[in-house]
């Protein structure tokens, strides 16, 4: 006899919980005191003196943190680069980005197939086979080619097929072009200004 499944239940209990965090952190940003916080010089200048006190292993930490909440990478890479300068700032945007995408991945995985299927099923199930049958290839292009948000890739990922070192490999490979020229064009914008 087979137990009935609270599986999908759980997995929207779970996602609706996040979708709450979410709003009620950018309700708290958004208005009143933490707002100032916002401001891209007061992010570089707390990275920094974090960096300073504890090294850059706190900013990978936080880096992975705000990939989870959908804050885009295309937003937190410049800041941690001119944060961190280009080579410290590009391990904590790959770093990070790898550490949201393996947590989003296992926040997915207990989501489960079912529940995602519920949410988004038609951009799910293509999602879902691509990464099933081409494994890191799919990863790859969904990096290069993003058809979604970077969370919302990752937890389709946890609950599609792909394991998940095939899913970390493929997201590696497909985030360091990318990532690579933001650094470059960030790097080559300071030293023109500060010239």
């Amino acid at each position: 006899m087979t137990r009935p499944s609270t599986h999908p239940l759980r997995g929207l209990a779970i996602l609706l919980t996040l979708l709450c965090a979410a709003v009620l952190l950018t309700l708290a940003f958004s208005q009143g005191a933490l707002q100032h916080w916002l401001s891209p010089q007061a992010i570089i200048d707390l990275l920094r003196q974090s960096g300073a006190a504890a090294g850059i292993l706190p900013a990978i930490a936080v880096f992975g943190v705000a990939s989870i909440l959908a804050v885009p990478l295309s937003v937190m890479t410049p800041l941690f680069i001119m944060a961190f300068g280009p080579v410290n700032g590009l391990v904590c945007a790959m770093c990070g980005g790898l550490l949201g995408s393996a947590v989003s991945y296992g926040i997915g995985k207990a989501l489960g197939h079912q529940a995602i299927c519920q949410l988004a099923p038609d951009s799910f199930m293509a999602v879902s086979r691509r990464l099933e049958q081409r494994g890191i290839l799919a990863a790859l292009l969904l990096r290069l080619i993003p058809v979604a948000p970077f969370a919302v890739i990752n937890m389709i990922a946890g609950a599609s097929p792909i394991r998940l070192r095939d899913f970390l490999i493929g997201s590696t490979l497909g985030m360091i072009p990318a990532m690579a020229f933001i650094t470059v064009f960030v790097d080559r914008l300071m030293a023109t200004l500060l010239a």
